[in-house]
């Protein structure tokens, strides 16, 4: 299933909004502060798969711009403007889908670009919660891709955050935003179904110490 089909209006309006959004972001993050802890994955040659919470997905998209990662969008119109504006920033391929509507092909668009060399980013509690609760998809998704599953917590000195379910940060101009990466999590091929909620709830865990250690 690939991008929903709108009217040439609506197609028109998210190009603008994704073109205005993204460059405010750019002009916003030039100015933070960025401090890596723990190994960096994107230092990498082989594509991973990288965890990390809903909330931080501002931080994310800022921080990690014109690095060619392939992130997942809804297929909602909320999705069009968010895959409009990560394109212009610099991301890869933006497959539409979600673990509530059309989880099968946005599977499978994720597996096709990790298997192209794109890392692969995800927001491990969307698209709508419970927050800090990891879903199944991303165990799936490394156990047919074989690529490790990097933890990823993020933190700034000044934020805004918004009153959404997950409370997503907007970090200020001129904060100090850390990102904090974990030890890589291998899901082997042929895994059964206890054994992945077993790695699945280790990476829930790990996910959640690690953004306790930015606290």
């Amino acid at each position: 299933m690939g991008e929903p089909s709108r009217g040439w209006w609506w197609r028109l309006w998210a190009a603008f909004v994704g073109l205005v959004a993204s460059g405010l972001l750019r002009a916003l993050a030039s100015t933070w502060r960025v401090q890596v802890r723990g190994e960096n994955p994107l230092l990498r040659t082989d594509p991973i798969v990288a965890g990390l919470w809903h909330r931080d997905m501002i931080v994310a998209a800022g921080a990690y711009r014109d690095l060619a990662a392939s992130v997942p969008a809804s297929q909602s119109k909320d999705g069009d403007l968010v895959s409009g504006a990560l394109r212009r920033l610099g991301f890869g391929p933006v497959p539409r889908g979600s673990s509530s509507r059309g989880g099968v092909s946005v599977l499978r668009g994720l597996i096709r670009a990790n298997r192209a060399g794109h890392h692969v980013a995800l927001l491990l509690d969307g698209p709508r919660g419970p927050a800090g609760q990891v879903k199944p998809g991303v165990i799936a998704l490394a156990a047919t891709t074989g690529a490790p599953v990097i933890p990823v917590a993020m933190s700034a000195s000044r934020c805004f955050r918004f009153g959404s379910w997950d409370r997503t940060v907007l970090p200020m101009p001129f904060s100090h935003v850390v990102c904090a990466y974990g030890k890589p999590l291998y899901v082997p091929k042929g895994t059964d179904e206890g054994a992945r909620e077993a790695l699945r709830a280790q990476l829930e865990r790990e996910l959640t110490e690690l953004d306790e250690s930015l606290t």
